[in-house]
């Protein structure tokens, strides 16, 4: 339903803050003001009203107490801005400290309570000023202090803080299913296209894309189309806010196409990969699909309907999955009859992340519309190598300018000029038609250009490695074999019948399980141990700090001590692990605590580890997605009671076993450079005579 945006608040007088936005206000971590909630229960301001996700305060008293305890960011204090919110772009320092604060409060307030496509463009109709028609009906109010700070802006301003706003919500963690270009992929798009009259995007997104293109040639006329409907009014926002002259039409661009019969100097789209369409989608006389009806594969009409666009002389460039690139069948075709006719000319490889939200391989198709029949048609391959795009929380790393430089300069170059050819870099081959066709047109450019050669290393140095492995392999295999007779000396002589007891009637302590520690994660020094870093022996990501620990009655109910048995009670249940020193863990496991009792731990670790108890933990786990085993049904487990005598030999064995998986962990680490040496020395074309002692 639409509706028009509620701009005024319900009660003028009394302007309330969530605990996010307190924690945007004081540029600190969400938990911290959770703990200064409970640390200061007389001092800090009362609840004035309720929000989404607790509890809100008024902004006044707020204000007062952050200033009075000197918790208060200094003015342009960009480092105290909260993760999440924080920017490297330097729109913020257009503003002044109290307009800062309102803004990014603001800001922290609408992720917390709509989705984010909902909050970019509430955010961005705010800046504009302008009621969302398109908004869905809300009645969520904005500040009055927030509209008058909107309301003195300037267009720099706007511009500025429209596009940060735009990276912070929509680099990485798109939640809204809506889709992006990564600043890295446009810029190199933009890029390869170079000034044009007309741009078009027929998946526009919010409209990043577009704008890149735009800062070729500010008078280019800008249009496209886009699916969402949301998504459609937050490109429109966001390219006015820029000061571009944007047409964007909403619809479906395959199966409604709002463009018919209109072509464009240039193209530049990154469109959802690897969609199906439905049955009944493609319509076999539409003059688009004019080389082959598109199967259920949606990459394949989006090539041909951006070559229907394409003005004569014009140029696309085009993401594409790199599967559409090799596979066989419909695409195969696809793919010879445009090399033939000219229209695709370059293929450059993508790393892993040129696509938010997976990690699907891709690539750019440049494609031209040739004026004149092409009677030798060449293409260009680029892998160059670039670095894989890791999308944090409201940013991601930038590309060198250099290397993007250099990649345009060459494929622009090249297609220029394509008898350049020769001059190539080792990241760049040029294939001719008759090359491709034996090739059966793939155009994977990895196919074709190996990586980088690495350096090779003295014969002397790699023989003198290839010694030291296979001594650590000699030596571990000593360890090996003297842990299999200690093995051998502690098994039973004749089969004995232990008796069973529940595991809860054999301890001095409960069970428990940890309790969770999202809320209390601060910027402390106490690492948290998750399964997943007990497994691979990696430094916990999570941290708590000791004022957090004792603000629970001054308890550490989260530390587990030497002698406890940690059993993973959900995600991958059954891990157990034997607790050596004092930890901090999460909220994953059950804690057995064994002091007090007649259990030896490492018997009890070693039990839990085994057949029998796995095969007892898998009929308790329930859930298929979320695999999770009750405590109560863990206090049942049938444990065998064995002497203490045979638990202390059975525990020796459990510390055997232990050093053969580290032994074992150690020769396939020989192992493995082993291989690598033998492949460097097989390359390495070494005299006989130069060889050392010990090695032929």
């Amino acid at each position: 339903m639409k509706a028009t945006l509620a701009m005024q608040p319900e009660n003028p007088g009394e302007d309330l803050v969530s605990i996010t936005e307190i924690a945007g206000l004081a540029g600190v971590k969400l938990p911290t003001v959770s703990n200064w909630i409970k640390r200061y229960p007389a001092e800090f301001p009362k609840p004035a009203g309720k929000a989404k996700r607790g509890p809100s305060f008024r902004r006044s008293e707020i204000l007062n107490w952050l200033n009075a305890t000197g918790r208060m960011p200094a003015s342009g204090t960009q480092q105290a801005l909260p993760a999440e919110i924080a920017a490297e772009a330097d729109e913020s320092s257009l503003l002044d400290a109290q307009a800062e604060s309102i803004w990014l409060g603001f800001v922290s307030r609408c992720r917390s309570l709509m989705p984010t496509a909902d909050a970019l463009l509430l955010l961005l109709t705010v800046l504009t000023g302008k009621p969302a028609e398109t908004q869905r009906e809300s009645t969520f109010s904005v500040p009055q202090d927030v509209l008058a700070l909107c309301k003195e802006l300037s267009a720099t301003q706007r511009a500025a803080l429209a596009t940060g706003l735009v990276e912070r919500l929509t680099s990485g963690d798109y939640r809204g299913g809506e889709f992006n270009t990564p600043p890295q992929v446009a810029e190199l798009i933009a890029g390869l296209l170079g000034p044009r009259q007309s741009v078009f995007d027929p998946a526009t997104g919010i409209g990043t894309l577009l704008n890149a293109c735009a800062q070729n040639d500010p008078t280019a006329e800008l249009s496209g189309q886009e699916l969402n409907e949301t998504t459609t009014a937050c490109a429109r926002l966001y390219l006015e806010l820029l000061g571009h002259q944007a047409e964007i039409r909403m619809g479906d661009s395959i199966t409604d196409d709002l463009f018919v019969g209109q072509q464009f100097a240039a193209i530049a789209s990154t469109p959802p990969l690897g969609v199906r369409l439905s049955e009944g989608a493609i319509t076999r006389a539409d003059p688009r699909w004019a080389v082959v009806v598109p199967s259920q594969n949606a990459d394949e009409a989006w090539i041909q309907h951006v070559l229907y666009h394409l003005a004569p002389g014009g140029r696309a460039v085009l993401q594409v999955a790199a599967r559409v690139l090799a596979f066989s069948g419909n695409a195969a075709t696809l793919r010879s009859a445009l090399v033939r006719s000219g229209n695709i000319r370059a293929v450059i490889q993508l790393p892993a992340g040129a696509v938010l939200g997976t990690a699907a391989a891709s690539a750019l198709l440049v494609l031209e519309q040739p004026k004149e029949l092409v009677t030798n048609p060449r293409v260009l391959l680029a892998n160059p190598e670039l670095e894989p795009i890791t999308h944090k929380s409201g940013r991601s790393q930038k590309w060198e300018a250099a290397k993007i430089a250099q990649i345009i300069s060459t494929v622009t170059n090249w297609l220029a000029n394509p008898t350049s050819g020769s001059a190539l870099s080792s990241e760049y081959a040029e294939l001719t038609l008759q090359e491709l066709d034996e090739a059966d047109f793939d155009l994977t450019p990895r196919r074709y250009l190996a990586p980088a050669v690495i350096a090779t290393r003295h014969p002397q140095q790699i023989r003198s490695e290839i010694n030291s492995s296979v001594q650590q392999i000699d030596g571990e295999t000593e360890v090996l074999r003297a842990a299999g007779a200690q093995i051998a000396a502690l098994a039973p002589k004749a089969p004995t019948p232990t008796p069973r007891q529940p595991l809860a009637s054999l301890l001095q302590q409960e069970l428990r399980r940890t309790p969770k520690v999202h809320q209390l994660l601060d910027s402390g020094d106490i690492a948290v141990h998750t399964p997943n870093s007990l497994a691979s022996g990696t430094e916990p990501k999570r941290f708590i700090s000791q004022a957090a620990l004792q603000d629970r009655h001054n308890q550490t109910p989260l530390q587990v001590r030497p002698g406890d048995v940690l059993l993973v009670a959900d995600g991958p249940v059954g891990q157990v692990y034997l607790v050596a020193e004092p930890m901090v863990v999460s909220s994953h496991f059950i804690i057995i605590p064994t002091a007090g009792t007649d259990l030896d731990e490492r018997y009890l670790a070693f039990w839990l580890s085994g057949q029998e108890a796995q095969a007892q933990l898998e009929r308790m786990t329930q859930g298929t997605t979320l695999r999770r085993v009750a405590l109560k049904d863990v206090r049942q487990l049938e444990v065998p009671v064995a002497s203490r005598e045979t638990q202390q030999q059975i525990g020796e064995l459990y510390e055997q076993v232990q050093k053969l998986k580290s032994t074992a962990a150690n020769i396939r680490t020989a192992i493995t450079q082993l291989e690598d040496l033998a492949l460097e020395a097989a390359g390495a074309s070494v005299p006989p005579q130069e060889s050392p002692s010990g090695l032929a």
